[in-house]
């Protein structure tokens, strides 16, 4: 079943139900001034799962509501996007980067996110919501073409202790050694040696909690 970034978008929000979506949907359609185009259940899960697109003012408002063009949100998302999930700015770089986006704006973000997580002091910290902040980092710089940047990223995630390496940030780095496979920039010697570092990332590894 396809995975759009519509649907990754209400997961990582929880707003996978009907009610929790309507209650998210319903004060951005009464901003634009529109009412009574709220979805039925039974649309809304046409939505969800890719069966259909809204159409004319539903459209409007999850453009507003979600801040990507139709096209964008239907788009398909891979299924290694069920690595880390992150929130707050982290979860805009997140979205970001499923789309294969990368610059310098979204590079700064993607610095700011892991700086939002690196507090290990903070009641809410988890050293596996700062992985994943550190592998987007990464792909931003390797979507912009930055292979240096992209290694210097990942490195505190590729030096985490074996017991910390978790299935959500095996995962996510592995999403960063399919990225370093593409483009010219995957015959550098560096994208080799970290392919072949990311490769054996997981190996050893015990069943763990996630972080």
């Amino acid at each position: 079943m396809v995975r759009t970034l519509f649907r990754y978008l209400l997961d990582e929000r929880e707003w996978r139900t009907h009610g929790a979506f309507l209650a998210a949907f319903a004060p951005v359609a009464h901003q634009l001034g529109l009412t009574g185009i709220e979805p039925a259940s039974t649309t809304f899960e046409a939505w969800y799962y890719g069966k259909r697109r809204p159409q004319r003012d539903a459209r409007r408002v999850l453009v507003e509501m979600l801040g990507y063009s139709i096209d964008q949100l239907w788009a398909e998302v891979p299924e290694e996007a069920h690595g880390v999930l992150v929130v707050g700015a982290s979860a805009t770089v997140e979205a970001e980067v499923l789309l294969g986006r990368g610059d310098d704006r979204l590079s700064a973000e993607a610095a700011r996110a892991v700086r939002e997580f690196s507090d290990s002091g903070s009641v809410h910290w988890a050293f596996g919501d700062l992985a994943g902040a550190q592998c987007n980092h990464a792909l931003t710089h390797l979507y912009a073409g930055e292979l240096e940047g992209a290694a210097a990223a990942i490195r505190p995630v590729l030096d985490l202790p074996v017991n910390q390496r978790n299935n959500g940030i095996v995962v996510s780095a592995a999403r960063v050694r399919r990225a370093l496979s593409k483009g010219t920039l995957g015959d550098a010697a560096v994208a080799r040696e970290l392919r072949e570092e990311i490769a054996q990332y997981g190996s050893g590894r015990l069943a763990l909690p996630r972080g």
